[in-house]
């Protein structure tokens, strides 16, 4: 005699997650452009900064100061980021289709962290804190006279 919690644990639904088709070259190329752009837009002040002190001009927090130049320099860094997107597509969706040719992983596979990635990511972030300490300690005094 069956039960209902016993058909319950026997017909246990099994979840099949749709597959995400890659992104075409172009559309690559777009998202890249975008991204480019955004990064210039999120970037310029600080350049504006670097471009300060190294000219030895005072530091206005001024928008119109802050983001001079940041149409030439989005126009150049945009394309760049876009070719760099659609050929990492492209390499991305070769790589995938030869992995799925020859009886690879699924790539819906979850990968698993590496124990060396731990010493890397504390490296990158002491490197952007010590970036961030000298740029704001060069602000603060001029070490011109050493």
């Amino acid at each position: 005699m069956s039960t209902a919690a016993d058909s319950a644990t026997a017909t246990a639904a099994v979840v099949v997650l749709p597959t995400r088709r890659g992104l075409t070259a172009l559309e690559n190329g777009i998202v890249g452009g975008i991204s480019g752009t955004i990064e210039v837009l999120i970037q310029q002040p600080t350049v504006a900064w670097k471009n300060a002190l190294q000219e030895k001009r005072p530091f206005s927090a001024n928008p119109v100061f802050l983001y001079r130049g940041v149409g030439i320099n989005a126009t150049s860094i945009a394309p760049i980021t876009a070719v760099q997107f659609s050929v990492n597509g492209v390499l991305s969706n070769a790589l995938l289709a030869y992995n799925k040719a020859n009886g690879g992983p699924p790539p819906e596979t979850p990968l698993k962290p590496y124990p060396e990635t731990l010493p890397c990511v504390l490296c990158s972030i002491g490197y952007c804190v010590g970036a961030w300490w000298f740029l704001f300690f060069r602000a603060m005094w001029d070490f011109s006279d050493l």
